[in-house]
């Protein structure tokens, strides 16, 4: 896992998180782009997609403005953990049998870093009616 966290793909991801957070419309089609890879990739991801697509909607509910009670630097995360996961020749060439190895660490990595935000945003969800247009 430090070899993934270390490497300059990761680190590159974290770079382009920074500098894309200012810019809702190429995050927008980062979401979609991964939606769409999580998706195809059901059968590997297996239990990450659950947790893939939960980040998916709070980005989406943050660019939106319906949900903003999250800190910056989670959504540096997550946006990068989706440019790492699209980077079909990160650490681990993804069309390889074994090539999403690195993704699911990341992914579950990231997802670890954000449990306590996620479950904020899944009682927001429940609370709220603005998850019927996320």
């Amino acid at each position: 896992m430090k070899d993934v966290l270390k490497s300059t793909s990761w680190l590159d991801a974290l770079q382009q998180a920074k500098r894309l957070l200012g810019a809702p419309r190429l995050i927008r089609q980062v979401l979609l782009e991964t939606r769409l890879k999580g998706a195809r990739e059901r059968s590997r991801l297996k239990e990450l997609q659950k947790q893939l697509f939960l980040s998916l909607d709070l980005m989406r509910a943050y660019i939106k403005g319906y949900y903003r009670d999250v800190p910056i630097q989670i959504l540096v995360v997550l946006l990068a953990t989706q440019l790492y996961f699209l980077n079909p020749v990160d650490l681990i060439v993804d069309m390889l049998p074994i090539g999403l190895v690195d993704d699911a660490m990341i992914l579950m990595f990231a997802f670890a870093v954000c449990q306590g935000e996620f479950a904020k945003f899944r009682q927001f969800k429940q609370t709220s009616r603005a998850d019927k247009t996320l």
